[in-house]
């Protein structure tokens, strides 16, 4: 008897499924300037962003408390947030006009500017009160030369999620990383000369 229950319970075991896993992106799109300015032929090398620890991985993270978070081991980013922000801040950048150039490579030309960044928030917060995607970036920009940092900026947006479901969820975060790099372009229209 004790056997035959065993048998029957590693059968229903065996019969469960493990949730598929899924992996999502996020796309960046420059719609605030149509008729951008140009940085004579000034380069902007973007360095690979840093992020807060916890960001250093793929797992989408729920805040569903001031003190408490879950990570989603089914729902993934294609990359760590603090390499798609990287990839999304470059093609961002690359639409605007404002430079020759926007590379991920360290150019050889000596006359550029250096972007480099850290990820500070990249959330699904949700609580009783409200629910919304969370991006928060701290940029900082250099002249290349001399290493001078001109400006650092601290852009942190909360963007509502409208509906239940991860497509509401990720277009607030899509809004959240677009309002965030528009911010961030705004910041560029006061570009110091080299």
């Amino acid at each position: 008897m004790k056997k035959s229950l065993l048998f029957i319970i590693l059968i229903l075991l065996a019969c469960g499924q493990i949730p598929e896993t899924q992996y999502f992106t996020l796309n960046s799109k420059n719609v605030a300037n149509q008729n951008p300015k140009t940085t004579n032929d000034a380069i902007l090398y973007i360095s690979r962003f840093d992020a807060a620890p916890i960001y250093e991985q793929d797992k989408l993270i729920h805040k569903i408390s001031e003190y408490e978070i879950q990570f989603d081991y089914y729902r993934r980013w294609i990359y760590p947030p603090s390499e798609l922000m990287t990839f999304l801040t470059c093609e961002y950048l690359s639409s605007t006009g404002y430079f020759n150039q926007v590379t991920l490579e360290l150019p050889r030309t000596p006359l550029h500017y250096r972007l480099e960044a850290t990820v500070t928030h990249f959330d699904y917060v949700y609580n009783a009160e409200k629910k919304y995607g969370c991006v928060g970036v701290d940029f900082k920009l250099f002249n290349a030369q001399n290493n001078e940092k001109f400006w650092t900026e601290n852009i942190y947006i909360e963007q509502p999620v409208a509906g239940e479901g991860m497509k509401p969820f990720l277009d607030a975060m899509n809004t959240a990383v677009n309002k965030t790099l528009n911010q961030l372009q705004s910041k560029l229209d006061d570009l110091p000369a080299i």
